[in-house]
């Protein structure tokens, strides 16, 4: 292009600069507005759609499991029982 061209077509933009921002700023509203609108109004709307697969428990696995967690909780209530020496008293019985 023409360097007067060039010019030209600054001069009409530079002449126009209010109806320009005017044009610009209310093109950017219009599409913050609808995109405001398709992000957070209608999906409010909608809800949730997804459905999660029902999850599908192994019987005797689960009943392994059980047997294994009380095996366990016994074991946790014979060390609660058993009583230990206290190494920090004195002796109070001579061995002879």
């Amino acid at each position: 292009m023409d360097l007067l061209k060039i010019q030209n077509i600054f001069w009409k933009i530079a002449r126009h600069h209010c109806l320009i921002f005017v044009v610009l700023m209310s093109f950017a509203l219009v599409w913050g507005g609808l995109l405001f609108f398709n992000n957070f109004v209608l999906l409010k709307e909608l809800g949730p759609t997804v459905a999660l697969p029902r999850s599908i428990v192994d019987q005797e696995a689960y009943e392994e499991l059980a047997k294994t967690l009380d095996a366990r909780e016994g074991n946790l209530k014979n060390v609660e029982l058993k009583s230990y020496l206290n190494l920090f008293e004195e002796a109070t019985s001579t061995i002879q």
